[in-house]
């Protein structure tokens, strides 16, 4: 009672876990070294989830309802689900600074704190990224917008190779690869109708975009 007894669980997991967020009584998360994702649904057995994140070590994790969650940690590395923890997609943070707490207020804001005094905002749910500063303008071209199947990202010369990455309104990463020339051309053909953010990032700019689908 308050806290007064605790009884030990099997984590099932020998790394150390440095973050918990339950969603009900029963159901929780906890995050830790080289990736450990954990999920219960009965308040103590626990289950690996894969985040493909590596050896990425997450301290912080915090879910807005029973499906949408976020877990970040080491090198401002951020990792969102839409489907309650089943997958897990990596956000680009705008930061290599850590990351200890990210908590969300309502579906689009949400705010993320590191070490050497970092704050991160994002305002749409983390769906192009949470970024300590806008996003570099006019580096970006994307048509046909609409685009009934395919269309084109065209950078500004100069970024040379980039990451480009596209999103879905829930932060489910669609596409993800390298950009070696100006212009890549996307498929989006199996996706269904909708907004999607387009990102595209080295490591000294990034500039972002949105793009219909007919």
């Amino acid at each position: 009672i308050n806290g007064t007894n605790w009884t030990t669980l099997n984590s099932g997991t020998q790394a150390h876990l440095y973050g918990v967020c339950f969603t009900d009584s029963n159901t929780g998360y906890a995050v830790g070294d080289n990736g450990t994702i954990l999920k219960t649904t009965d308040g103590g057995n626990w289950t690996s989830q894969n985040a493909n994140a590596g050896y990425t070590c997450l301290f912080t994790v915090h879910f807005l309802d029973e499906n949408t969650g976020y877990a970040a940690g080491i090198a401002g590395r951020i990792f969102s689900t839409s489907d309650g923890g089943n997958t897990w997609t990596q956000l680009y943070s705008g930061t290599r600074n850590h990351l200890f707490s990210i908590r969300f207020t309502n579906a689009n804001t949400g705010y993320a704190l590191g070490n050497s005094g970092t704050i991160l905002k994002t305002s749409d749910g983390g769906g192009v990224g949470i970024h300590e500063t806008a996003p570099l303008a006019g580096h970006l071209r994307l048509y046909p917008n609409p685009a009934r199947d395919k269309f084109t990202v065209e950078s500004a010369s100069g970024m040379g190779e980039s990451y480009l990455t596209v999103t879905d309104v829930r932060g489910r990463q669609v596409f993800e690869g390298k950009s070696l020339q100006n212009k890549t051309e996307i498929d989006l053909g199996k996706q269904p109708a909708g907004l999607y953010f387009i990102r595209l990032w080295n490591e000294t700019s990034t500039a972002v975009g949105k793009i219909i689908k007919d």
